[in-house]
């Protein structure tokens, strides 16, 4: 598998990539495939994919809801912050009049907003500002180590977990990522730990601080763990990632957990995967960026060898490299001075 450069955008503050289309935020406009949607420059502009249907758009001011299949749009209240996670038969979660209760902490009103009507239900629940949605339930990080779930058809919450100690005894930061939910366990990270919860009672049914087997290497005395920037491949019925120098992954029908350990490769293409981030995912590849060799790499999950490792040219960028995207024939890099780095598959 191999790229090749096919040209640079410069002037840009962020980007999505949704199959092979391209939703561009630049200091000039908004635009999806060069066609401009947006064409003023707001320092509040943003634009997102939501799914393979609808994208949306705006700022402070302006917000829209854009159907690019059929090309209609639909203005939106600014107003409210929109949950496109939650976009079923026409309704999203939204919420709005954020303020403060008498304990100082952020509070949202959130309602139901029908999309056709332009109504709201009536009000769901209150809660902090910062959430992250799965399906038909919300989980609520309210700190680093305490996790609630609150189902977001009753308003109710249904659990809560307190992970401090467990966290405290592994000498570790707080939780680092909520990777997703599969068959029915929630999995979630720190720097040192992978746990599985029940979804229904928040329960820790797997706690993970080291590999049930290390795969290409022998009388090794492992000093870290890998295994808290996971990514759920349904499909294949495993969490997979790459951090630094290991490619790990969590079988979720025997719950083994296995990794291959590439120190020796890494060491000499000089390139090493982030802890979070920077990583895109296929049925077979893993494709990340090493920010501080400026190197953009593929990894291949079927055979564990690094098919492609670009370099980019001395004075070639313009920042760090900071976001990677993929689509059927293309690959997307953005750094921080806004230069955007697009290669075309050979």
């Amino acid at each position: 598998m191999n790229y090749n450069v096919l040209n640079t955008k410069g002037s840009i503050r962020d980007f999505s990539v949704m199959k092979d289309k391209v939703l561009i935020n630049t200091l000039k406009d908004i635009k999806l495939d060069d066609q401009i949607l947006y064409p003023k420059f707001d320092e509040y502009n943003f634009s997102s994919f939501i799914n393979d249907k609808y994208l949306f758009y705006g700022n402070l001011e302006t917000m829209v809801l854009y159907d690019f299949n059929n090309n209609i749009k639909k203005e939106l209240n600014p107003e409210y912050s929109y949950y496109w996670d939650t976009l079923e038969n026409n309704k999203v979660l939204i919420s709005f009049n954020r303020r403060k209760n008498n304990l100082g902490k952020k509070i949202s009103d959130y309602h139901w907003l029908h999309l056709e009507k332009n109504q709201l239900e009536k009000l769901l629940f209150i809660e902090k500002a910062q959430n992250k949605i799965f399906n038909r339930s919300v989980i609520i990080t309210e700190s680093e180590f305490l996790i609630k779930s609150l189902s977001l058809n009753t308003g109710k919450y249904e659990w809560e977990i307190n992970l401090e100690q467990e966290i405290y005894n592994y000498q570790a930061d707080g939780i680092q990522k909520i990777i997703g939910i599969y068959d029915g366990v929630l999995w979630l990270s720190c720097s040192k730990a992978l746990w599985g919860i029940d979804i229904s009672n928040g329960k820790i049914l797997y706690t993970y601080t080291k590999p049930t087997e290390i795969m290409n290497l022998s009388d090794i005395k492992l000093d870290f763990f890998r295994g808290y920037d996971g990514y759920i491949d349904g499909e294949n019925k495993k969490i997979v990632g790459f951090e630094h120098e290991t490619y790990y992954e969590l079988d979720l029908t025997d719950l083994s957990l296995k990794y291959w350990i590439f120190t020796q490769e890494c060491n000499k293409i000089a390139a090493y995967a982030p802890h979070i981030g920077n990583k895109c995912y296929t049925k077979t590849h893993i494709y990340f960026i090493d920010n501080i060799n400026g190197k953009i790499v593929i990894f291949n999950r079927i055979t564990k060898n690094f098919d492609w490792i670009y370099t980019f040219p001395p004075e070639s960028c313009t920042g760090i490299l900071n976001d990677i995207q993929i689509s059927k024939n293309k690959l997307y890099v953005l750094d921080t001075g806004g230069t955007l780095h697009i290669f075309e598959k050979e």
